[in-house]
């Protein structure tokens, strides 16, 4: 077995010693409350949510002074970040936003950044707000005075997510119910891609709200606001039931005629165009059959309530007709 020598151990003794004494820092950069994704609709308002975040070196051994930075960037635009002069400095223009928030002299240091998007460059909206967008956060450690390379942290992100999701492609199935109205999505429609929540639209019948034909166009290819979008329709809730089943719109009046629009919603609040209007009529409980579903199994979303066609007045006709006969049928096997 090879022994060490006293010679070799001291040096290595001293060289672990100086490594030691001479960790580098890693710094870090974390959100204090993760931001969600910024849609189109309210991308102008979140940009002036306060963002907090903590920068720190991460390391208490080091001995070499160095300067703790905050810097920010968008995809592809980090070759801006060398040639910034000082600190803070933000440029934000056609090739994205790339600037330095803050900068702390340490050995080491920490510290928390505190701010609004919208005040730190009122360029910021345009670019942001232009379209789906990854805006970086880093922090970055510069060794002053030594040969020591400086070191960058993995990134933070809040992104900007624009693209709305596609309308249901297939009308929606509705029927009448009492005082309300039970609305269920084609199967295709129940599971696109990035849907988070769905929002259903009614309002009465009247000539002001629709064409000759009975129809109105609901879609808007660009839309400036949720009124746009919404197309004339404003009473609407939103629900996450029609993801897998039905919904049942509740407080409406029976034997009146209403038009109905469905739309998707994604988890960055973009809203897709509306699906076909259709139309439907809540409508007075009459049978044993329906109360039932109704009453008994009556949680938000039943698929309990009246249709709007004749041949579902007719079975639920039979149902109660049948009921009838099974109850006289049992009292005379029991007289």
């Amino acid at each position: 077995m090879r022994i060490m020598s006293r010679w070799s151990l001291a040096v290595t003794i001293t060289l672990v010693s100086w490594l030691v004494g001479n960790a580098y820092a890693v710094p870090s950069v974390t959100f204090n409350e993760s931001p969600e994704p910024i849609g189109q609709l309210d991308c102008a308002d979140r940009l002036n949510d306060v963002l907090n975040l903590t920068v720190s070196a991460n390391n208490d051994q080091t001995t070499d002074s160095y300067v703790l930075e905050l810097v920010v960037f968008t995809e592809g635009n980090t070759s801006c970040l060398s040639t910034l002069q000082e600190c803070p400095q933000i440029t934000a223009d056609d090739e994205g936003i790339c600037g330095c928030l803050e900068s702390r002299d340490g050995s080491p240091t920490s510290f928390v950044w505190s701010g609004a998007l919208a005040s730190l460059s009122a360029d910021f909206e345009e670019v942001l707000c232009a379209g789906s967008t990854v805006l970086s956060f880093r922090a970055d450690i510069n060794y002053i005075d030594t040969a020591i390379e400086s070191e960058t942290s993995e990134v933070v992100t809040l992104e900007t997510q624009l693209d709305a999701p596609p309308a249901p492609v297939n009308p929606p199935v509705v029927r009448g119910a009492e005082s309300a109205l039970v609305i269920s999505l084609d199967a295709s429609d129940r599971s696109v891609a990035n849907v988070d929540r769905h929002e259903v639209c009614v309002r009465r019948v009247s000539s002001s709200a629709t064409d000759d034909d009975g129809n109105t166009d609901t879609e808007t290819d660009s839309a400036g606001s949720l009124a746009d979008l919404r197309a004339g329709f404003s009473t609407c809730k939103e629900t996450t039931q029609l993801k897998s089943g039905d919904y049942r719109y509740e407080g409406l009046e029976n034997d009146v005629s209403y038009e109905i629009i469905v739309a998707a919603y994604d988890t960055a609040g973009n809203r897709s165009p509306n699906s076909e209007i259709v139309r439907a009529t809540p409508a007075s409980l009459f049978d044993f059959a329906e109360l039932y579903h109704s009453r008994l199994n009556g949680a938000e979303g039943e698929s309990g309530g009246c249709s709007t066609s004749m041949g579902s007045h007719h079975q639920s006709t039979l149902v109660w007709l049948f009921g009838i006969l099974l109850v006289l049928g049992r009292r005379r096997a029991t007289s």
